[in-house]
Formats: structure tokens, C-alpha cells, sequence
């Protein structure tokens, strides 16, 4: 498969044996970046840790970058998928109870991700580091923010798209922000971290759709 893009995945795989190779690769991945950091794993090792050659790894993936794009991509879908339909709810029940549910079942998502897969902090430092994994970051989060901007404009439609378009940009990269960091802080710290950002969630979009 061509492609601009040096990390994609090199083939895209069609059959079910195919597809389980590439989904125990990105797992296996994902623990060891999880046990000893990214910059510390090779895919030799990655491939010796999934009982493969280390020439079936690199049929699908040219280099360890392509692997964290591949999950980064499953990640931002899924998330995108669940706000899309958290959203489309509270627009057409727009109260403040249904908000706050809405609220809470995203960043609870956003939570459990983190909580359940602790190398996410390691992949989004790779993100984070890398030209084209931060483009495609970007790519989402403008996707993200158009969601929640199309909204509030649905339910409030005397509101200022462009002072909207913002204020979604700035939810969105809070919400991804706050969720990393108190993923670094002690429990009580981080539930409590969790509380505020829910709060402050729901005064924004109510003060943004009235």
C-alpha cells in the first residue's frame, strides 16, 4: 500500500488470520511499551514476544512508529464514535441531566482508556514527538471540536459560531489534557481532579447553549 505517510500500515489485512497477527502485534506492543517505554523496545523484541518472525511484523508495520499510529487510530475512533452518539442524544433531549450524563459517560471513557491501557501515556508521548502522528492528532481533535460545535449550535442557533468553534477547540483539548495529567496523580487527587473537570464541563456548554 502507497502512501505519504512512512508509518502507515504497509497492508492492510483482509483475511481473519491476518487480522488477529496485526491485533496481537499492536497488544503485544502495547505491554511492553507499557513495562519499559517505547524507546526501549525493538521490533525484534516485539516480534519475540508474539512468537512471530520478526519478517511477518515488519510485512505490516515498517517501524514502531506505524504500530502507535495503528493504535492511535483505533483509539481516536472509537472515541469519536462514542461522542457522536453521546452528542446526537443530548441534542435531541437538550436538558441540564441530560448534559451532565453526557458528560459523565465521555470523560468516564476517557478515564477507563487510560486506567485500562496505561501505555496510552507512553503512545501519546510518542504522538506527541512525532510529525505525522501529530497531524493526524490534530485531524481529530478538529473533528472532535466540530462535533461539539455543530451541537451547541443546534441547540442554542442565535450563538456565535466562531466564538463557538473555539470554545469547543479549547473543551476538547482540556478534556484530553486533564485526563492525561491526573492519570500522573495520587487516587484521591485524581477523582477529585476528575469532579472539577465534569463541573466545569457542564457550566461551559450550558452557559455556551443558553
Amino acid at each position: 500500500m502507497k502512501t505519504d505517510n512512512e508509518n502507515a500500515i504497509r497492508r492492510v489485512p483482509q483475511q481473519e488470520r491476518s487480522r488477529q497477527k496485526v491485533t496481537t502485534i499492536l497488544d503485544t506492543a502495547m505491554r511492553l511499551f507499557q513495562e519499559s517505554g517505547m524507546d526501549s523496545i525493538s521490533m525484534r523484541e516485539i516480534a519475540r514476544a508474539c512468537q512471530m518472525p520478526i519478517a511477518t511484523v515488519y510485512q505490516y508495520f515498517p517501524n514502531k512508529h506505524a504500530i502507535v499510529q495503528k493504535i492511535w487510530e483505533g483509539h481516536s475512533s472509537d472515541a469519536e464514535t462514542l461522542l457522536a452518539n453521546e452528542l446526537a442524544a443530548l441534542q435531541s433531549t437538550p436538558t441540564t441531566a441530560s448534559a451532565r450524563r453526557v458528560i459523565d459517560r465521555i470523560v468516564d471513557s476517557a478515564i477507563n482508556d487510560h486506567e485500562s491501557n496505561p501505555a496510552f501515556l507512553e503512545i501519546r508521548r510518542c504522538v506527541d514527538a512525532t510529525p505525522d502522528l501529530r497531524k493526524l492528532n490534530l485531524e481529530n481533535t478538529l473533528r472532535v471540536a466540530d462535533l461539539i460545535r455543530k451541537m451547541i449550535v443546534t441547540i442554542n442557533p442565535q450563538a456565535d459560531e466562531a466564538q463557538i468553534a473555539n470554545y469547543a477547540l479549547i473543551i476538547t483539548q482540556t478534556t484530553s489534557s486533564t485526563v492525561r495529567l491526573g492519570q500522573q496523580l495520587p487516587a484521591r487527587r485524581r477523582d477529585e481532579l476528575y469532579a472539577s473537570l465534569k463541573s466545569f464541563l457542564l457550566q461551559t456548554v450550558e452557559s455556551m447553549a443558553d
